[in-house]
């Protein structure tokens, strides 16, 4: 039986992979091969450096302050979706929506 040794990769890899990745073409498995990265590890990175978690993981939030008066609050998710949320609104009910938006996309 053959051990593969799992390979440590340092944050200034990460990024330097990361930086070549997005100016690259062909496919994300040629890439990875000449990169010598596993695809699921690079899927990861990309998640982690686009702001996404898994569902149900809690995510960065980016809040705004809205024009005075404003009286709904828009949530931008990735991917483009808005969701407009009244006042009142329970936050377990919104992050219930939210976690059933990001299952869906």
């Amino acid at each position: 039986m053959v051990s593969k040794r799992q390979r440590h990769w340092s944050a200034a890899d990460r990024e330097r992979i990361l930086a070549i990745y997005s100016e690259r073409e062909g496919t994300q498995a040629e890439f990875c091969r000449e990169q010598g990265v596993s695809v699921p590890t690079l899927a990861v990175w990309l998640r982690n450096s686009r702001g996404q978690s898994p569902a149900g993981s809690p995510g960065l939030v980016e809040l705004r302050p809205g024009p005075i008066g404003c009286s709904d609050v828009l949530v931008e998710l990735l991917g483009g979706v808005t969701v407009r949320v009244p006042p009142g609104t329970e936050p377990h009910w919104l992050a219930q929506v939210i976690a059933a938006l990001r299952c869906g996309a």
